[in-house]
């Protein structure tokens, strides 16, 4: 029977989720905010993102540009 390389290869815990909520939600929050929301410590939630970032769920981080602000409106 083949693989399924999409399928879920990790169970991910209450935290693992939460934190995962909050990235997306917020890319640029730092662990000591995430930990403060959950009760947990910065060194927890650093755990939590690197297992993430080694299941390959998390693939990077990628900032929104606003380009009007820096005076591009067309695009070639």
């Amino acid at each position: 029977m083949p693989i399924d390389k999409d399928k879920p290869s990790i169970r991910l815990t209450r935290n693992d989720k939460y934190v995962l909520k909050q990235l997306i939600g917020h890319g640029r929050i730092s662990d000591s905010a995430t930990a403060e929301k959950i009760g947990v410590t910065p060194q927890a939630v650093l755990k939590i993102r690197n297992k993430l970032e080694e299941a390959g769920i998390i693939e990077g981080y990628t900032p929104n540009v606003n380009y009007k602000k820096l005076g591009i409106t067309h695009f070639r």
